[in-house]
């Protein structure tokens, strides 16, 4: 049966014959020195998936693929992009709704003389 597959596999034109090309693509991921927890996390977290008896070693490709397909949802996507806020953006967000609502070009002393109630 093998011979025959080869066989089979010699009768197709070369034109036919698929070549399958893999792309290269490199993620790199940058700590400062207050990180290094984070670090850490990470690696424990590698190194848990990778004690087992059987089976090839996990990669962090393998860890982001399976996160993205089993949990990539919408709110996910949401959670994270909210977790990468800091408190200017937040401000900053929040004057643009007022400013949006109000039908106004509204800025940050706007905002703050109002709350002060200074007219």
């Amino acid at each position: 049966m093998e011979q025959e597959l080869l066989n089979k596999e010699d009768m197709v034109a070369p034109k036919e014959q698929k070549k399958i090309r893999k792309r290269k693509v490199r993620f790199s991921a940058e700590f400062s020195e207050e990180e290094k927890e984070d670090i850490e996390v990470l690696n424990d977290f590698i190194n848990k998936c990778n004690k087992k008896e059987f089976g090839s070693l996990i990669s962090w490709k393998d860890i982001l693929l399976y996160f993205v397909k089993n949990h990539g949802n919408e709110k996910m996507i949401s959670s994270i992009q909210d977790h990468s806020f800091t408190k200017e953006d937040r401000v900053m967000m929040k004057i643009k709704e007022l400013s949006e609502k109000e039908g106004k070009d509204l800025s940050v002393y706007d905002i703050a003389a109002k709350a002060l109630k200074i007219h």
